[in-house]
């Protein structure tokens, strides 16, 4: 795919090794959120040359070119398509096979914050949707959401079930009636009829 003249956002890798000038400008001028990549190993099986990935953002959209002059390196500027996918490559997130570095490896001007958050939240809020999911399971017997909301608020819980506070109370509904009458389960026909 050809890239765009200019985008909004971009992706750079830079080595500190020879571009440490470019790596402390950008973090001093740009909007950006970047990791540190020392761990990677290359096919030969040795540690890769340490590098930085970076994910740039700009409030209106800028030239390859004029940022590539900016930085004064060559225009081997990638265009990004999706800032929660670049955001999450710099972890190496979704790429199992790679190094997996740490959500603490990840450096961000504050701008970016809200952005970095959202690229994580959905993992985030999976996780603890199962984590309420198994506090209501942990009871043998009826529970009701008085009983329950204090472990899930001390579990940190509480922004995740407010938000699917309909689908736990279902999830709730569901679970007394099975401990109530193992036998007989109550009907979980899908809510879309198949077609």
């Amino acid at each position: 795919m050809k890239r765009p003249a200019k985008s909004t956002q971009m992706c750079i890798v830079l080595y500190p090794e020879s571009q440490q000038f470019q790596i402390d400008y950008i973090k001093k001028n740009f909007s950006y959120a970047a990791c540190l990549h020392d761990r990677d190993i290359g096919t030969d099986g040795k540690t890769k040359k340490a590098h930085y990935h970076f994910y740039l953002r700009f409030p209106s959209a800028r030239s390859f070119s004029s940022i590539a002059k900016e930085l004064q390196i060559p225009d081997h500027i990638e265009n990004c398509r999706s800032r929660d996918g670049a955001i999450r490559y710099l972890i190496h997130a979704d790429d199992s096979d790679k190094f997996q570095y740490e959500m603490k490896d990840l450096e961000f001007s504050k701008d970016m914050e809200k952005y970095v958050s959202k690229a994580f939240r959905n993992t985030e809020e999976d996780t603890e949707a199962m984590a309420i999911l198994d506090i209501i399971n942990s009871f043998s017997t009826p529970v009701t959401v008085p009983q329950i909301l204090p472990l899930i608020c001390s579990k940190g819980l509480y922004a995740t079930f407010r938000r699917g506070a309909t689908l736990f109370r279902d999830c709730i509904y569901f679970h007394n009636e099975l401990v109530k009458s193992p036998a007989v389960a109550p009907d979980v026909s899908p809510i879309f009829p198949e077609v």
